[in-house]
């Protein structure tokens, strides 16, 4: 699962790249109070000082979560003494996902963010010194608008199930946009099935309309010992074919292939760590954008992967 070229230029490469301010991420800028606080369409919004700033932390975010991802992926293992055991390796596909997950909003222009420490109290701050009602702790979607001005906030409620339906959604908008996007008919054609094929996945094939079929898996799997994964162990998809320590390698060399397979535990994996090499293989291509060497992206993404080549 490789992004096209009509997916790569909708990346927003103004939000990630080419920064000379050294914001470690998104909660620090919130901390930072260098923003105007407003209301647009009757939700709390910001207006960054310097969108320099904003850059910095949206990177900064990017590079976290990816690195996240990368560390997960790579420490997937099989267990020599018990090579049916597919629980953690289900666990683990998924978070490598979820971190992935909140790397690819960003790529695209959004955040999903809990607020409940210093950035709430700095938030509250300035929000009251400007007259303005101050959101509450809790879990936001925030929109940047295309010309960086605007943030807009929008509570949600659940971390988990409520960032893979904003992902869907993102999905569901990069699909729409590919049909005019400037590529070749071929690469937008590609684009489009592509992001219906994993949108398809994430929804289990529309059993599940917000997008958050991975966050009811990884849940039964974990917490409700289902899909026999734990012991006595009876899923027919372990054994796998190729050892996890290759499939990891494969992830993170850009190169995986899908597992045969109909079960359920095949189709998570698939859509887990397809989805995982999808995301990466994004941020590669917005880190060799990056003409800054002290960029988030150059200093310390770039760092993980060299580890992990």
């Amino acid at each position: 699962m490789k992004a096209s070229l009509a997916l790569l230029r909708q990346v927003r490469l103004d939000l990630l790249c080419n920064h000379e301010a050294t914001t470690d991420d998104f909660k620090a800028f919130l901390s930072s109070q260098r923003y105007t606080p407003g209301t647009v369409n009757g939700l709390f919004s910001l207006r960054p000082y310097m969108g320099d700033e904003l850059v910095s932390a949206l990177s900064g975010d990017c590079s976290k979560f990816s690195r996240a991802a990368c560390e997960t992926i790579a420490g997937l293992r099989t267990e020599p003494k018990a090579p049916k055991n597919a629980a953690w390796f289900i666990v683990r596909s998924y978070y490598a996902a979820f971190y992935s997950a909140h790397a690819f909003l960003r790529l695209f222009g959004r955040t999903c963010t809990n607020l409940d420490g210093v950035e709430l109290a700095k938030l509250k701050e300035a929000a009251t010194a400007y007259g303005h009602v101050a959101p509450t702790k809790g879990f936001y979607k925030v929109n940047i608008s295309a010309d960086q001005q605007t943030l807009e906030f929008e509570k949600l409620q659940n971390s988990h199930e409520d960032t893979w339906a904003t992902v869907y959604q993102v999905l569901g908008e990069l699909r729409t946009a590919a049909a005019t996007v400037a590529a070749p008919k071929a690469s937008r054609d590609t684009t489009i099935q592509l992001l219906s094929d994993i949108r398809d996945t994430m929804s289990c094939n529309g059993r599940f309309a917000n997008g958050n079929y991975l966050s009811f898996f990884r849940n039964q799997v974990q917490y409700r010992f289902a899909e026999q994964t734990w012991y006595p162990y009876g899923s027919k998809a372990f054994p796998l074919p190729i050892s996890a320590e290759e499939i990891a390698k494969s992830v993170l060399e850009g190169r995986y292939q899908p597992l045969k397979g109909s079960s359920d535990v095949v189709k998570f994996i698939n859509t887990s760590l397809g989805f995982t090499q999808l995301t990466l293989g994004i941020v590669d291509f917005t880190m060799a954008k990056e003409a800054s060497a002290s960029s988030h992206l150059h200093r310390d993404y770039r760092r993980i992967r060299n580890i992990y080549a």
